[in-house]
C-alpha cells in the first residue's frame, strides 16, 4: 500500500528487468484481473498491477473519480513504490483510455503503450486495437501479454496449417513456461 495523498492504493509487483511493465484493469475491474497475465510478464521483466481508488485492496478517496484525478494518483503511486521508469502501460477497456492519458501527462515515464480493447468511437470490434501495434506483436508475444488475452488465437486467423493449429491452441515457442508437459509446451487448454 503507498500513500497518494490522504489514501492509500494497492500496488503487487513481480519480476525483474526493465521496461516495467504496469497493468490497468478495465473500468471497475481490480488487480485480480491480471491473474493469469501477471505472472508470465513477471518470468520476463519487472510487472506492477494496481487497484484504483474504492476498488479491490485500494482506500477510497474523498472525491469523486476523475481520469485526471486517476492518471495523476498512478503516478504517484509508482513513484512511490519507487518503481524504475519509463514504464509499458497496458491497459484494457477505460484502462486502456487512462493509461493514454498517462502517456500525455507524463511522456517522459512512458516507454510504450500496450490498449487492449480500448474504447473508440465508432468502432465495435476492440480486438482490432492489437492490429493497430503490429511492431510490437513479437514482445507481447514473449512477454506473455498476447497468452494471457488468448490474442495469439485470434492472431493465428487465416494463417495456413501447420501455423494457425500451433498458435490457435497457444502451442509454439510462445507457451514455452513452468509447469510445461513433454517437450516444454503446454497448451492453453492444459495451462
Amino acid at each position: 500500500m503507498v500513500d497518494v495523498g490522504g489514501h492509500q492504493l494497492h500496488i503487487a509487483c513481480d519480476g525483474q528487468g526493465a521496461p516495467t511493465v504496469v497493468l490497468d484493469a478495465p473500468a471497475a475491474g481490480l488487480s485480480a484481473a491480471w491473474g493469469r497475465v501477471q505472472p508470465v510478464v513477471g518470468g520476463t521483466t519487472r510487472v506492477c498491477s494496481y487497484d484504483r481508488a474504492g476498488l479491490g485492496w485500494s482506500e477510497a478517496r474523498e472525491q469523486p473519480f476523475g481520469p485526471d484525478l486517476a492518471v495523476q494518483e498512478l503516478q504517484r503511486l509508482l513513484a512511490g513504490a519507487t518503481e524504475p521508469q519509463p514504464y509499458v502501460l497496458v491497459g484494457q477497456g477505460m484502462g486502456a483510455s487512462l493509461a493514454q492519458a498517462f502517456a500525455a501527462r507524463f511522456p517522459a515515464e512512458t516507454a510504450a503503450l500496450v490498449l487492449v480493447d480500448p474504447p473508440v468511437a465508432g468502432e465495435s470490434d476492440g480486438e482490432a486495437a492489437i492490429v493497430r501495434l503490429p511492431r510490437l506483436t513479437p514482445w507481447l508475444a514473449r512477454v506473455g501479454i498476447l497468452r494471457g488475452f488468448n490474442m495469439h488465437g485470434r492472431l493465428a486467423d487465416g494463417l495456413p496449417e501447420p501455423s494457425h493449429g500451433a498458435l490457435a491452441t497457444g502451442g509454439g515457442p510462445v507457451s514455452r513456461g513452468r509447469g510445461a508437459g513433454a517437450g516444454g509446451r503446454r497448451s492453453r487448454r492444459e495451462a
